[in-house]
């Protein structure tokens, strides 16, 4: 329920009703508002709320407020265009002492942070990484701290705490195999002393044959905020012209690559959407064994074609 300035009330969950106490609470007057007031069922749910001085309602099909003079619901843009274009269902809204407004929308729950134009930024981060669905209320208690109220949980989160959302990470490769069982990479490099060292050295580059051409690669990133959430893209330099889209999978597998000298590279994406550094690990194949011989071969006989058409 949300009350008026006037002392009046609105309630709302699969219908909205207006009750009017201007005569008296024993006299109160119960409106429902109905299709002719631009209430349909596509709104239901429906969460009422007061934001400032307006009454707000968050429907399945966005927000809308209430306009007194056409007696009818309107779509509300105080939030801005993408809450109340029909493609936001909104769950919960709540304000907060300094004017943001918490808000549920179908991707989880985020901040809308009051601009001193008055206008409003959506900001997705705070909570994003917590495992939070079905949430029933959000609440700010005296010291500021708001409390997110789920089915899984109760989140506590501390506007006074800082914290860095964009904080710069690595992607690592973790190994390398080829055929399924022999490892050739198992994340470390060292330097002639044993030291470990970040960079690959050049003698550690592999050589590998035609017996070795079935390779994977696994990988990770040292992100660990819902690290289940890290998405991962893949670039083998000499054989892909762009990098792939992104995916969940730590592994990637090649088989049947032709001679030649590559770079796999990878990078990561975490749960608050920022890019890590990359990793990458340089190879080489060659043709050995009976396809080398063939082109020896094939070398061996066009020199002798050569002489031969020299002496004729």
């Amino acid at each position: 329920m949300a009350e008026t300035s006037d002392g009046n009330l609105w309630a709302a969950y699969d219908g909205i009703s207006h009750v009017d106490f201007s005569k008296g609470y024993e006299n109160q007057s119960v409106t429902t508002l109905d299709s002719l007031n631009g209430f349909t069922s596509e709104m239901q749910p429906v969460e009422v709320v007061k934001v400032g001085e307006k009454v707000l309602f968050g429907t399945q099909i966005g927000l809308y407020t209430y306009d007194h003079s056409a007696n009818k619901l309107v779509p509300s843009s105080i939030f801005g265009k993408r809450f109340c274009d029909g493609s936001t269902p909104i769950e919960n809204i709540a304000e907060t002492r300094n004017g943001d407004v918490w808000i549920t929308i179908f991707t989880g729950t985020g901040i809308l942070r009051k601009q001193a134009n008055n206008s409003f930024d959506y900001d997705s981060l705070p909570i994003r990484h917590v495992p939070i669905t079905g949430v029933w209320d959000i609440y700010e208690d005296e010291d500021a701290i708001v409390w997110v109220c789920g089915t899984e949980a109760i989140v506590r989160y501390d506007p006074n705490v800082d914290f860095d959302y964009k904080t710069p990470y690595k992607s690592f490769i973790r190994s390398v195999v080829v055929n399924d069982k022999d490892e050739i990479f198992s994340g470390n490099y060292a330097d002639e002393n044993g030291f470990p060292i970040t960079h690959q050295p050049k003698e550690d580059i592999p050589v590998l044959g035609y017996d070795q051409n079935s390779i994977t690669f696994k990988f990770g990133a040292a992100s660990y905020d819902k690290g289940r959430a890290l998405e991962f893209s893949v670039k083998l330099e000499g054989k892909d012209a762009e990098w792939s889209t992104w995916r969940t999978s730590g592994e990637m597998s090649y088989n049947n690559l032709p001679e030649g000298r590559y770079t796999f590279k990878v990078r990561s994406k975490n749960i608050y959407g920022n890019i890590s550094e990359e990793a990458f690990i340089r190879l080489k194949y060659l043709l050995l064994g009976i396809e080398r011989r063939w082109l020896t071969l094939d070398s061996s006989l066009g020199e002798f074609y050569c002489s031969t058409s020299l002496l004729n």
